[in-house]
């Protein structure tokens, strides 16, 4: 595994949550290795370690106070090329994706980075493909598929968890 300081390691496993792309178990696995590892254990990760029966929200506000520094934008990319391909092999991930976008770019008072600018619109995209009014949902799968495929070479850029 590759060693990343903590609050990057928090943010990698705060937004993946979030997106749903590691469980609850991932994230206290994750914490006891690192307080088995260590003399003098934070007491947000022992905190974490215990917590395998808590809801994932629970997780994420300790994960957000570990990684306070660490913005949700700057580790999004390695995020979505995690997610490209759980995006490819499950469509239905790709409506929980862009719901998390979406919730993201609002809690972001509507400003993203140049290189995310695209992720703002699949929520929308979804909902008109599936009224008929635009597009099909098979076209908004295919669009977010190649957008998440542009950030498969970040995966492992800051952060490698374990069986990854």
């Amino acid at each position: 595994m590759l060693t990343i300081d903590l609050p990057d390691q928090a943010a990698w496993f705060r937004e993946a949550l979030r997106f749903g792309l590691v469980s609850v178990r991932e994230v206290t696995d994750w914490a006891a290795e690192l307080v088995g590892g260590s003399i003098s254990p934070n007491d947000s990760l022992l905190e974490l370690s215990f917590m395998s029966r808590a809801h994932p929200l629970d997780l994420v506000s300790i994960l957000a106070g570990l990684s306070r520094d660490v913005a949700p934008f700057d580790v999004l990319p390695e995020i979505l090329g995690v997610a490209h391909e759980r995006v490819r092999a499950d469509p239905a991930y790709g409506r929980h994706l862009s719901h998390a976008l979406y919730h993201l770019y609002s809690q972001s008072d509507r400003t993203v980075p140049a290189e995310l600018e695209d992720m703002i619109g699949f929520e929308d995209a979804y909902g008109l493909a599936d009224c008929k009014s635009h597009g099909t949902v098979a076209e908004v799968q295919r669009d977010l598929e190649a957008f998440t495929g542009t950030f498969t070479a970040r995966v492992g850029s800051r952060f490698k968890p374990p069986g990854r």
